[in-house]
């Protein structure tokens, strides 16, 4: 240090201290200053180095004991204090993975206590700061400030012409700046960064922590030539082993289970969503979705999950719009098997939620047991008190004897082992319909124009079956005029003729439906 502030005649100063091993005094230090003029002293990674200097002296370590230097720190600081034109500056550990054990501990306290004596802690980066000291590292110098305010400019239009679907922050001027200051880094990444990761988990580090995995994120998204305008929460490849195990690496490594099943990746559910819906995977809505929410599934966090409007300002870029975010949001909190929250928020943990759960049933149940569940569900419409112009309901009967032959109306809804088609001529719902018209058992049927048949849509069948599976509180009920093509062509009785003695009114149509 010496020779680095007054050459050889500052050396000889403290020649004598360095070969001794033994701390020089402030007064000496004092002539080092005063020969050396104004200077800066840097001290980095100083308790990693007291950590290994002994407490006792020893001929392999001619730099003295761990007092010698506690005792040159204290020196140090005094004498700059007297200078006046000196400032001494030293980079003390705050969490515990950078003060190793309880030692490091120990020598953080008391070098702190040395230093704070007599000068003042200072933070090197505040949140905000952050935002342009990692571009800076990060990027260099920005070639086309036009491109980077256009850039800008359209997102801050955005926010300010969506009022309530972005937190209100982001109509504010400030925020421009801010996101002028991050670019091509959306400020919503380092604002999940300081406040849930630096601020949740304490050993990630603020500076190299997120230097670390942005420098990793970056590099995969150059070269998979990622075109977005900014880099944003969901632009971040957690599908990368590097990326993510720059996150997961604070966690437990159960969180590699929901990764690979719901967040990111070619198999993840929710590239499954994407792959089902033309609209979600132009955009990559629901992966962007998932990644920018993981983001903010910090455990431990005082309040649980990501707001709703943060989740939109992580995912929606300018001409996409908010609703196709929120139906993809919806779809996912349908299907993921570890995505938890309510309409105002979400979260992933690692346990599996009730989606999980119900498929896991979906799986174990087969195709008989759902066709049993509806057919049992079916039966159920005979509770209802109102039938409207119906006597009565006959759902999914066993044969064509339990369909009494009587004067009065009556809706028979087939059972779904008889669905209907409208492309074929005889469908399984006709020939069911046609059975039940001819006859009683085994006696002609004679009020043949007293029954209407409903039957289940063929091609939405299946739908009926999974929601069978997840065992929902009502699947099927008799609705109100939706599909009147679902009542089976060709069956329609002959109302003018047939009247009884109550009138009876046009036949109202009715269609089988899957509740939800």
């Amino acid at each position: 240090m010496a020779y680095q502030l007054a050459g050889m005649p500052g050396y000889r100063l403290v020649g004598d201290h360095d070969a001794r091993g033994v701390a020089p005094g402030a007064e000496v230090l004092g002539r080092l200053f005063d020969l050396a003029g104004p200077s800066v002293v840097l001290i980095d990674e100083l308790v990693a180095y007291l950590r290994s200097v002994p407490s006792t002296a020893r001929r392999d370590t001619p730099s003295g004991t761990y007092n010698t230097h506690i005792t040159f720190c204290q020196a140090l600081t005094e004498a700059a204090k007297q200078a006046g034109n000196v400032v001494v500056l030293a980079s003390i550990p705050e969490s515990n993975i950078e003060y190793g054990d309880a030692q490091g501990a120990k020598i953080a306290s008391q070098v702190s206590n040395i230093f704070e004596r007599v000068g003042a802690p200072w933070q090197p980066v505040g949140s905000h700061e952050a935002f342009e000291f990692v571009r800076r590292r990060l990027f260099g110098e920005i070639n086309d400030p036009d491109a980077r305010d256009k850039t800008v400019d359209a997102f801050y239009k955005q926010y300010r012409q969506s009022e309530g679907e972005f937190p209100a922050e982001c109509r504010e001027p400030a925020y421009a700046d801010r996101m002028r200051a991050s670019y091509p880094i959306h400020p919503e990444i380092f604002e999940r960064l300081y406040l849930d990761w630096a601020g949740g988990i304490d050993r990630f580090q603020k500076t190299r922590g997120v230097l670390r995995l942005m420098a990793d994120a970056i590099h995969r998204l150059w070269a998979e030539n990622d075109q977005e305008p900014l880099i944003m929460p969901g632009s971040l490849p957690l599908h990368d082993s590097n990326v993510r195990q720059q996150l997961v690496g604070y966690l437990d490594d159960n969180w590699n289970q929901p990764i690979d099943a719901d967040i990111d990746g070619e198999l993840c559910e929710a590239a499954n969503i994407e792959r089902q819906n033309q609209r979600y995977g132009q955009i990559q809505a629901c992966r962007r979705l998932t990644r920018t929410i993981f983001l903010g599934s910090v455990p431990g966090k005082a309040h649980a999950g990501l707001d709703v409007g943060r989740i939109f300002l992580g995912t929606t870029q300018p001409k996409e719009g908010v609703p196709i975010y929120g139906d993809a949001l919806r779809a996912l909190r349908d299907r993921l098997s570890y995505l938890y929250g309510s309409d105002n928020a979400y979260w992933f943990e690692v346990r599996p939620n009730l989606n999980r759960i119900v498929g896991d049933r979906i799986a174990r149940m087969t195709d008989q047991e759902a066709l049993d569940e509806v057919r049992t569900r079916l039966r159920r419409t005979r509770q209802f008190q109102d039938t409207g112009d119906f006597v009565t309901v006959h759902a999914a009967t066993e044969s064509p004897s339990d369909v009494e032959d009587t004067a009065t109306a009556r809706l028979v809804i087939l059972g779904p082992e008889s669905p209907h088609r409208n492309d074929v001529d005889e469908s399984e719902a006709v020939k069911q319909a046609k059975t039940i018209l001819e006859s009683r058992g085994t006696t002609p049927r004679t009020n043949r124009n007293m029954l209407v048949y409903v039957a289940a849509d063929a091609e939405t069948l299946s739908s009926v079956y999974e929601d069978a599976k997840r065992g929902g509180t009502s699947i099927l009920e008799v609705l109100p005029p939706r599909r009147p093509d679902a009542v089976v062509p060709g069956l329609r009785p002959d109302w003018d003729r047939q009247r009884g003695d109550v009138p009876i009114p046009e036949p109202p149509d009715a269609v089988l439906v899957a509740d939800g």
